[in-house]
């Protein structure tokens, strides 16, 4: 086998192309996942500040082998985090 790719076995480079299309999924699944988010607080925070948060907590799972559910949990853990920043709002007023 000759060309480019000859220096890249089959399995790696399966792994490689996986790991591109599931990164691809995440920044997609950022995106519908923001936009829900701020629907969902009825436009309460700025898309710029909920898009921040998701991106952190989708950071943790950028290497995850299993990603059945990653965007629920994204999604889980930015919700409990707009709760607690409306709970210290709700505080502070």
């Amino acid at each position: 086998m000759s060309g480019p790719r000859s220096g890249v076995n089959r399995p790696l480079r399966r792994a490689l192309v996986s790991g591109v299309m599931a990164t691809v999924a995440l920044a997609h699944s950022i995106d519908s996942i923001t936009k829900s988010l701020v629907k969902r607080c009825n436009d309460g925070y700025d898309e710029a500040f909920v898009r921040t948060l998701v991106d952190k907590v989708a950071q943790q799972y950028v290497d995850v082998p299993v990603r059945d559910y990653v965007e629920v949990l994204i999604a889980k853990e930015v919700t409990d985090e707009l709760r607690r920043l409306n709970a210290l709002a709700t505080q502070a007023a």
